[in-house]
């Protein structure tokens, strides 16, 4: 191998791992924070994207603390979700913008005057009358 090939190999393996890595730690750290300051509410869908490589993205809003926090979450199984649904969403109280919609957990139209509750666990009083079987 030339000393060029050399150079740009020892420049682009450190690259690399750090694009790739960098992701996969953010990833780490993002759910240790929602674990350890772990709060559910319930968010509702407010627009779809996607492209070939990613595939569906549905964005939700909640409310925390009378702010309102976005985000989005792809959908790589098969959830039944459309704008509008409400599912609940793990976050860290600590800083809400590390959060989790959780699509296992979708809920039904009559759980809308739960839009400002906060819980410690899941609310699986809440839950038990939302299931749907579709």
């Amino acid at each position: 191998m030339r000393k060029e090939n050399i150079k740009s190999l020892l420049v682009g393996i450190p690259f690399f791992i750090l694009i790739f890595g960098g992701s996969y730690f953010w990833r780490q750290y993002r759910d240790k924070d929602i674990t350890g300051n772990s709060k559910y509410v319930i968010g509702y869908i407010t627009k779809k994207t996607g492209s070939l490589t990613s595939g569906e993205q549905w964005h939700y809003e909640f409310k925390y603390h009378n702010t309102l926090y976005k985000a989005y979450r792809s959908t790589h199984v098969d959830y039944n979700v459309h704008l509008g649904d409400c599912f609940l969403v793990n976050f860290s109280s600590k800083d809400p913008n590390h959060c989790k919609i959780l699509y296992q957990y979708k809920l039904n139209g009559n759980n809308l005057n739960y839009m400002d509750s906060v819980w410690d666990t899941i609310p699986k009083s809440l839950l038990r009358n939302s299931f749907k079987t579709e």
